[in-house]
């Protein structure tokens, strides 16, 4: 065996289930211990590699001496016909020369999407948004952290550089911050501000009720689905999945989770108008998702939501709000700053998504 790089495809590979295998184990075997937080399961990896979401989709582990140093996926989008992804990117950041690995990685999914007439490349990105997407931005030193969650992208700031050097930039911007109330009382005080939202909603017939809870949660799948792919439709690179994956996605929370800080918006015909998504990660209530449909948007539904997630957060005595992966300038960004009145915030966790103009030039290392 030689020290040479070889670049190996999923759709040559003779031995599919090897190769698959291989590509998932890869951060297992290489990532260093702060950056294993919430890291796929590989039988979730090779779930995911499984789907058939486009066939326009290659796959490429990076082999040096046998051994798998590095890995990528890259698809077109279904929707758009310029545009296309690269995710499940993974380097081994132990080889002395992992940013060559990368570069040539890099190289290789965009040519291929390039060739395939896709003028935008973002990632990293899993097939789509709907799936693991973003990087974690470096903190700056000195700054306090927080606490690294299983919800959250947690990538070491090499695979930033990796990208930043193949001529990506920023092309989306998000952040998660804790709103630390201490006493439960301030919270009190913040769920209290929204609740003339909350009577208003109710004078005009809106009712609310949780989600249902443990396994019976898969039971909300078809409303889930109808809201989500009408709610997020907007939203920059969606792009709609079946339905019989998207109720696949939530079997890894039904059970797992207590969903009782997460609510329904029901209209006076009991249809779904939207509902919010939060739950408690040991001493944090995340805000996760928020979403209205388009027509019910102008009734203050998501402060109305929020008054009954924020009251049981209280009667918890969960000391910490988080709104979790909010991108700059979103809904759902504007309503949890009204939740920061009565607190401090001692970090802020910040995350980027990359793009590149196919054709645009790689940084000379």
């Amino acid at each position: 065996m030689t020290n040479e790089l070889e670049l190996h495809t999923l759709s040559a590979a003779e031995d599919k289930a090897a190769f698959l295998e291989a590509f998932a184990q890869l951060p297992h075997a290489c990532r260093a211990e702060e950056f294993r937080v919430g890291l796929q399961a590989p039988a979730a990896t090779k779930w995911l590699l499984n789907l058939a979401l486009t066939s326009e989709r290659e796959a490429w582990v990076a082999l040096r001496g046998g051994r798998v140093v590095g890995r990528l996926h890259a698809n077109v989008s279904w929707t758009r016909d310029d545009i296309g992804y690269i995710g499940f990117y993974e380097v081994d950041l132990r080889e002395n020369d992992h940013g060559a690995i990368a570069t040539a990685l890099l190289g290789v999914a965009t040519a291929w999407l390039e060739a395939r007439g896709r003028r935008e490349v973002y990632g990293p990105i899993d097939w789509c948004t709907w799936f693991s997407y973003r990087f974690l931005v470096p903190q700056e030193p000195g700054r306090t952290h927080g606490r690294l969650c299983w919800w959250e992208p947690v990538t070491p700031p090499e695979f930033i550089e990796h990208w930043e050097s193949a001529g990506f930039e920023v092309a989306e911007h998000y952040s998660t911050k804790p709103s630390e109330h201490g006493a439960g009382a301030s919270v009190a005080l913040t769920a209290e501000a929204m609740r003339p939202a909350y009577e208003s909603a109710l004078a005009a017939g809106f009712t609310f009720r949780p989600f249902k809870q443990g396994e019976a949660m898969l039971e909300e799948a078809p409303e889930l689905y109808e809201v989500n792919m009408k709610g997020f439709s907007g939203n920059f690179l969606f792009e709609p999945i079946p339905f019989e994956v998207y109720r696949a996605t939530l079997t890894g929370i039904a059970g797992k989770i207590d969903l009782g800080m997460s609510f329904w918006v029901r209209t006076p015909e009991d249809t779904p108008a939207g509902y919010i998504y939060s739950f408690q990660d040991q001493d944090y209530y995340v805000g996760k998702s928020l979403v209205v449909l388009p027509e019910h948007r102008s009734r203050a539904l998501m402060p109305a939501a929020g008054y009954l997630t924020l009251s049981e957060c209280s009667k918890r005595g969960i000391p910490t709000i988080i709104s979790a992966l909010m991108r700059q300038g979103n809904r759902s960004e504007r309503l949890m700053k009204s939740s920061e009145g009565h607190a401090a915030s001692s970090w802020r966790h910040e995350y980027v998504l990359l793009g590149k103009k196919t054709g645009s030039p790689a940084t000379p290392s």
